[in-house]
């Protein structure tokens, strides 16, 4: 795959555009603290890390949006939350009780 092919993601074909990720994001970052913040324009979103025994935090990435695109952003979020419940509901009715004696 060369540097400008997008990599493999079924995601991507619902998109009206072409989407790269570069290698160094596409292995995403762990995040246990979120901070949001906004103004009258836009709205600042933190994500960082809390090292067990820390009191510090540390912001490894800051996005900004406009209200526009959160409002977006939060229908497919909870859209997608809800897939995410229903299938894991699913899993959970599928298990066995327990073992048979």
């Amino acid at each position: 795959m060369s540097e400008n092919t997008p990599p493999s993601n079924p995601a991507n074909k619902n998109l009206p555009f072409p989407l790269r990720i570069p290698p160094e994001v596409a292995g995403g970052r762990y995040a246990n603290v979120f901070i949001i913040n906004h103004t009258d324009n836009e709205f600042i979103l933190d994500f960082g890390l809390q090292a067990p025994g820390l009191e510090e935090v540390t912001v490894f990435n800051r996005v900004i949006m406009t209200p526009a695109l959160v409002e977006r952003y939060l229908g497919v979020l909870t859209e997608s939350y809800r897939k995410y419940q229903s299938n894991l509901a699913a899993a959970a009715a599928k298990k066995p009780a327990g073992p048979a004696n």
